[in-house]
């Protein structure tokens, strides 16, 4: 199902700016699977000289999603009066996933993200870390926009990544977690934030490719 495994272009200890929140392997993390960067389904191909399939349509949209709207209308219109589209491209990056509710990937006995070292590996996996009536509220005003707008849907594609986040190793009010913090992973596992070298930096590649 997968693709083979590109090497990280950097670690987080030869990058100097990594917070040290997101510095997994200097906290203490030991496997390494994460840090390949570029897994992906067969059906979720990184764009080589050609297109991205952006996949943003075919949501439900629901009363929660009404103040996204509005917002991002707001912006849409403001895109519209200001930006000249023959000096200017305009993307837009969709919501990054959490993964707090295990029995979604089917490890019932799991606890969150915690010791999750492996993506999903079931096509078509969406959980409710990710919202999908703000994904069709993006696709229907991306649509009525007069200046074309690239979507980076990095949502669904990052949603199979449950192995990335910084759970245990990470940060906590400024401080690394202790080991009694550590041994606590209901209560302490940041399964929101991404370990870097990471995810993110499959996000820059979409971006990228399409530059």
């Amino acid at each position: 199902m997968f693709n083979s495994l590109i090497k990280p272009l950097y670690t987080d200890r030869t990058c100097p700016y990594i917070d040290k929140q997101y510095s997994c392997i200097k906290n203490g993390r030991k496997d390494s699977y994460y840090l390949h960067w570029e897994w992906k389904p067969d059906d979720c191909m990184l764009p080589r000289w050609g297109e991205f399939e952006n996949g943003e349509e075919g949501y439900e949209e629901l009363e929660t999603a009404v103040s996204y709207r509005v917002a991002l209308r707001t912006w849409a219109n403001w895109i519209d009066s200001t930006i000249d589209p023959s000096k200017t491209k305009v993307f837009f990056t969709t919501m990054s996933p959490s993964h707090q509710k295990n029995k979604e990937w089917g490890n019932v006995n799991g606890i969150r993200c915690f010791n999750e070292t492996r993506p999903v590996t079931k096509k078509g996996h969406w959980g409710t870390g990710s919202n999908k009536e703000m994904m069709n509220v993006v696709a229907s005003v991306m649509r009525r926009m007069k200046v074309p707008v690239t979507v980076l849907n990095v949502t669904q594609l990052s949603e199979y990544r449950i192995d990335a986040h910084t759970s245990i190793y990470g940060e906590l009010q400024g401080k690394l977690l202790t080991n009694e913090q550590r041994a606590d992973p209901l209560h302490f596992a940041d399964c929101i934030h991404w370990c870097l070298p990471g995810v993110p930096d499959t996000w820059n590649q979409l971006l990228f490719a399409y530059l």
